[in-house]
């Protein structure tokens, strides 16, 4: 049975975190009932700003369309600064559930690409988790 994007979530946040930065998957926020995006990432635990990820699985059209629009929906938060929409290379949902962390660590093909209000900010383009933090650090776009 083929992993679902929450695992993947999940093991992607667990890998941002092992390389320095806070990261927390997808769940829903206390009291008011309503869910974080996809991945949550923050310079340290309790920084007031935090960079959304909004995730797909697979490199279609579609795929980058619906990551683009979910990520843009994130940046009306008054706390969100920077937004990210990020396609997970569709061979990591074959994964097992405990070679998942270290897939994800170790894959080279995260497709991922900033974006503000109106859409894309650069080209998508592949990269790793460090590719990852490392535009979640980057502000200047939005």
């Amino acid at each position: 049975m083929p992993i679902q994007e929450n695992a993947l979530n999940s093991a992607l946040a667990s890998a941002i975190s092992s390389v320095g930065m806070n990261a927390i998957p997808e769940e829903t926020r206390k009291g008011h009932g309503t869910k974080r995006c996809d991945v949550q990432i923050r310079d340290q635990h309790n920084d007031p700003y935090f960079t959304a990820v909004e995730c797909k699985i697979g490199h279609g059209s579609k795929q980058m369309d619906d990551a683009i629009k979910d990520a843009k929906r994130w940046l009306k938060q008054p706390d969100c600064w920077n937004s990210i929409a990020l396609c997970y290379p569709p061979n990591l949902s074959k994964e097992t559930q405990t070679d998942l962390p270290i897939a994800i660590k170790n894959s080279a093909d995260l497709l991922m690409v900033k974006v503000n209000q109106v859409g894309a900010v650069t080209n998508w383009h592949k990269g790793n988790v460090e590719d990852l933090v490392n535009l979640a650090k980057d502000v200047g776009a939005n």
